[in-house]
């Protein structure tokens, strides 16, 4: 039987991707893909605006409840969820809090089993969401907990610990072996660019050090992805001697390679600053 030929089938390949332009927008650090566009909820105020893609400025969105400095921005079963961070910087303790959006407003959703802010942060596909280490103000530490939680669900599981008390560190949701993971690399340290992943498909699973996935310089905030067979890393922050600063630069990594290495795609003039 002849199948239906409606349209033609062709590789894609993301390194053919269209740049899209935006619109500037302070929220860089707290955004996240929803629906047909971009929600972004700068970290000290309340307003959050939604980018309508293709759209030539910012759209008001639903203000938040309170400011989630350092906190993190996800989508958890289809709808805008704001975690943790600080209310008031630098006064504040550290929050345990969950802002949900219904679709008009954001309403408080299950509080996280730890108080925490500048935490990594992994999406399962939208279907979960995984919190690794942060900072807890109260105590003036960092911290290893880990927990997640499922939107079918709505209740925070705790996880094994990571490695070492950790901030800043930047995470994401790959496939490796054909099972789901956590892969976390990074953090609030010059020497911290190891990566450790955690096999979320395993009861009991414990973290374990991928060499290979090692960042070529240590990175804070960020994001990490994959794309089939590739895996890409977006920093916020880079160390350079003594500093900090704005980093411009994305990494790739293909998985299926003999000799797996973080390539710098160029995609910037310069590696620090603004751009």
């Amino acid at each position: 039987m002849a199948l239906p030929t409606r349209g033609e089938l062709k590789p894609f390949d993301m390194d053919n991707l269209q740049s899209i332009s935006m619109p500037s927008t302070t929220g860089i650090r707290q955004l996240t893909q929803f629906e047909d566009g971009i929600v972004s909820c700068p970290e000290y105020c309340q307003s959050c605006l939604f980018w309508p893609l293709g759209a030539p400025d910012w759209l008001p969105f639903s203000s938040l409840k309170q400011p989630h400095i350092q906190g993190a921005l996800v989508v958890l079963g289809l709808r805008p969820v704001l975690l943790g961070g600080s209310s008031n910087w630098p006064n504040a303790n550290s929050l345990d809090s969950v802002e949900m959006h219904n679709g008009h407003d954001w309403v408080d959703g299950p509080p996280m089993l730890h108080s925490r802010r500048a935490f990594g942060v992994a999406s399962i596909s939208g279907k979960g969401v995984v919190v690794v280490g942060g900072f807890d103000s109260s105590s003036n530490s960092k911290l290893r907990n880990v927990e997640i939680i499922y939107a079918d669900q709505m209740v925070w599981h705790p996880l094994a610990d990571y490695p070492v008390a950790i901030e800043f560190t930047l995470c994401g949701h790959v496939r490796l072996s054909h099972r789901d993971h956590v892969l976390c690399s990074g953090g609030g340290s010059s020497e911290q660019y190891q990566a450790y992943t955690l096999d979320l498909s395993q009861p009991n699973s414990i973290w374990e050090r991928k060499r290979y996935l090692d960042t070529p310089e240590a990175f804070m905030r960020g994001y990490i992805f994959q794309w089939k067979r590739f895996l890409y890393i977006f920093p916020f922050l880079g160390h350079i001697p003594q500093s900090w600063s704005r980093y411009n630069r994305v990494y790739k990594l293909d998985l299926k390679s003999d000799n797996p290495n973080w390539v710098n795609l160029n995609l910037f003039s310069s590696d620090y600053g603004n751009e």
